[in-house]
């Protein structure tokens, strides 16, 4: 995670269903961006930019996102 923007708009209380839908805006050679929403009964509870950099996990550097999940995300 890169970073996170979020927008709290109402309180969800426990036990209560709710609904998490997230919408791939923006997708580069090694980060992508999503707009998440969390909603009751189609009432937005909060909404969240998130930015995604994909890294080498042995020199923490950006690195191209793997061919696979490219696949997984634009299909």
């Amino acid at each position: 995670m890169r970073s996170v923007q979020i927008d709290y708009l109402s309180p969800a209380r426990f036990n209560e269903l709710l609904q998490v839908s997230a919408d791939l805006v923006e997708l580069k050679k090694a980060s992508l961006v999503f707009n998440q929403v969390v909603s009751r009964e189609q009432q937005p509870l909060c909404t969240a930019v998130c930015k995604i950099a994909c890294l080498d996990a042995n020199t923490m550097r950006p690195k191209a996102i793997p061919p696979y999940l490219l696949q997984q995300l634009t299909s």
